[in-house]
């Protein structure tokens, strides 16, 4: 329980949005750690979050499934032979709109679950979907992480096989509670922004 309450806004856009609903429960992941994940890159495959809404804004404004890549998916995606890849944020030069990087590419992937990609991304973008447009509606495959500096920088991103497992028990677990309440039932938007 948050006090404040903090609300969670859908489709915001110049001080506009198309649903509010307030945050009733989160989860992280019990290994992320902050500080560590500010000063190394040993956590960055936990770097995801889940909430739980109190009301069921994703039946008002649609929400984004959730699709687990395959080994063989992201070896086709940074081969560019696979589905097309778009990331849409908050980023902090544009933070009262939406923006999109349509088209953009998978670079490589790493063992701890996490992706690198071209994705146009600044800071504010983190927890954004990374998604592709599958049997008509849109999947999340990754989320925003970190952008690692240098010649040509490194955006990372946390890829669905850390957290698709953790996301179904999430759901399996609030939806046991809401089938004993009366309806509504609680809705989760995967995606941040």
């Amino acid at each position: 329980v948050f006090d404040p309450p903090t609300t969670f806004l859908a489709g915001y856009h110049m001080g506009r949005y198309a649903a509010e609903a307030k945050v009733e429960a989160y989860w992280v992941s019990q290994d992320y750690d902050y500080e560590r994940f500010l000063n190394s890159s040993s956590v960055d495959g936990l770097d995801y979050a889940f909430i739980l809404l109190t009301e069921p804004i994703g039946l008002k404004v649609g929400h984004f499934q959730v699709h687990e890549l395959s080994a063989d998916e992201i070896e086709l995606a940074v081969a560019r032979d696979w589905e097309t890849v778009t990331q849409a944020g908050y980023s902090g030069d544009s933070e009262y709109q939406l923006t999109a990087h349509i088209g953009c590419l998978i670079v490589d992937y790493y063992n701890d679950n996490t992706i690198s990609h071209e994705c146009d991304t600044l800071p504010g973008d983190s927890g954004s979907p990374i998604f592709v447009q599958r049997d008509g509606g849109y999947e999340v495959i990754a989320l925003d992480s970190a952008v690692y500096g240098g010649a040509r920088p490194n955006n990372i991103a946390v890829d669905s096989r850390a957290f698709a497992a953790d996301l179904r028990r999430f759901v399996e677990k609030y939806d046991s509670v809401a089938a004993a309440m009366p309806p509504p039932p609680p809705t989760l938007l995967a995606g941040g922004g």
